[in-house]
């Protein structure tokens, strides 16, 4: 039991440790202070697809966990700033 418990910790450690990277980036673009490369994009793009991934992985393995709200936030969090990496796009 206890090492369910860790496991699950640590993942939201992990997602976490992900998320504030994310949110950095946004507020870079937001701000302006760097423009978005291709590099850039791409991460994006993954790290978009990968918590898309996992959000479905913990619905399909563990319907009663609510650890995929995290995955979902990640996925949220990281499609918002890669709409924002694309040109024309400003934040509101």
């Amino acid at each position: 039991m206890e090492g369910i418990v860790m496991e699950e910790i640590m993942e939201l450690l992990m997602i976490l440790a992900f998320c504030v990277a994310i949110a950095v980036q946004l507020v870079r673009q937001i701000s302006g202070k760097k423009a978005a490369n291709p590099v850039t994009c791409a991460a994006l793009a993954a790290l978009c697809a990968g918590f898309l991934i996992g959000t479905v992985n913990k619905i399909i393995t563990a319907p009663s966990s609510q650890m995929f709200l995290a995955y979902l936030s990640g996925f949220m969090l990281s499609y918002s700033a890669l709409v924002l990496t694309f040109p024309g796009r400003k934040a509101v």
